[in-house]
């Protein structure tokens, strides 16, 4: 329901414990801006599975060198948007597949397959480093697509709705560079905790200490069995979410 009202509890008692919490979405800078605010999070977030980390101004004592119209820095892991957009345009017109992305879209058509608000989604169209598409052609086509993104340096992850074209990132790879400048920065290692529910999640969930599976809308759980401690939820979404997120708070005596 894109509502995260099930999981307030949570989300205050992690503001009371001062315990930061850090999207990592697959949504887009312009709209993790929007939910930060609704949040009142003041912390660093990853946008575009992996392709950005974005770090508030002044919030490490060392920031990157590239910074947005804000000051917030901003650490890419993925080539800018246009050039994979010129990938993708050519491909499509070159080998004739059938496959749409947001660029090919207005505000209203990307309500019309997400369910968002045409507000909300022409702030999912303001797009740092990758590209949300549907494949209507078929699997032999798709896997000449993903030979070709290959060879071009960029590779595409299925995300709840989407596939996602991006370059060599994914969530995993920014959540090691935002720990290590916590680190350097703050000296600190803290102990991690990845929620998710879709397979542009699996490196995410694998990289933490703790990882939980939330049950989907269908009932059924992403197939995860990576090495850390793994939690499946016995309730969908944010419900499950609060439910994970306070259990592991009391477990650590945080």
């Amino acid at each position: 329901s894109y509502s995260f009202s099930a999981a307030n509890e949570a989300l205050q008692t992690l503001r009371d414990k001062q315990i930061p919490l850090i999207p990592v979405t697959s949504k887009t800078d312009a709209e993790v801006r929007l939910l930060r605010e609704e949040l009142h999070n003041n912390e660093p977030y990853i946008v575009e599975n992996g392709c950005a980390v974005i770090i508030p101004s002044g919030y490490f004592s060392e920031m990157p060198d590239e910074t947005l119209e804000d000051g917030s820095g901003i650490l890419r892991f993925s080539p800018p948007y246009a050039q994979l957009r010129e990938f993708f345009v050519n491909y499509r017109h070159k080998n004739g597949c059938r496959c749409e992305g947001f660029g090919d879209w207005s505000s209203h058509e990307v309500a019309k397959h997400t369910g968002l608000s045409e507000e909300k989604s022409a702030l999912a169209k303001q797009r740092l480093g990758s590209e949300p598409f549907i494949w209507n052609d078929s699997e032999a086509a798709f896997d000449r697509f993903l030979d070709a993104a290959s060879a071009s340096g960029l590779r595409c992850i299925r995300g709840g709705r989407f596939f996602h074209l991006l370059g060599d990132a994914d969530k995993a790879k920014a959540i090691d560079a935002l720990l290590a400048m916590f680190q350097q920065y703050r000296q600190i290692k803290p102990v991690t905790v990845a929620l998710g529910d879709s397979p542009n999640d699996a490196k995410m969930l694998e990289s933490a200490d703790i990882a939980v599976v939330i049950k989907k809308h269908d009932g059924s759980h992403l197939p995860y069995t990576g090495n850390n401690r793994i939690i499946f939820t016995e309730e969908i979404g944010p419900i499950g979410w609060n439910r994970a997120i306070l259990t592991i708070i009391n477990e650590q005596g945080a």
